[in-house]
């Protein structure tokens, strides 16, 4: 499995997130975060996400935090927690399947850390 890649990236003034890419097209998000205040706020919450995928083994549909959506004919993923979305998925994927595959893999390269610096 080849690695998947992060930053932590400032969109605005004091608007942080951190986004995932896949290795084979280093520009096409597979997911962002909520929005952070400080690069710090950003960091830790990155290493937190990582730790939560982790240990409430989120590889599928059927977890309690995670809600697959349709919005028109395009699938979108949204981890949630305490009702607030952390992480998510800006644009949608042509089928359900592919938006669970991506569940899946998130959760294996993070379980097998194969997450690098982009």
């Amino acid at each position: 499995m080849a690695y998947y890649s992060y930053e932590l990236k400032e969109e605005n003034k004091n608007e942080y997130v951190f986004i995932l890419y896949p290795n084979n097209i280093v520009h096409q998000e597979i997911g962002r975060s909520k929005i952070y205040s400080t690069y710090k706020e950003c960091q830790n919450a990155f290493e937190n996400f990582k730790t939560f995928v982790k240990t409430n083994k989120i590889n599928d549909e059927n977890s309690q935090y995670i809600e697959i959506k349709e919005t028109n004919k395009l699938w979108f993923f949204n981890y949630i927690v305490n009702g607030e979305i952390i992480f998510y998925r800006k644009d949608g994927y042509y089928s359900k399947t592919n938006a669970k595959k991506i569940i899946s893999s998130i959760y294996k390269h993070i379980v097998e850390n194969k997450i690098i610096k982009k």
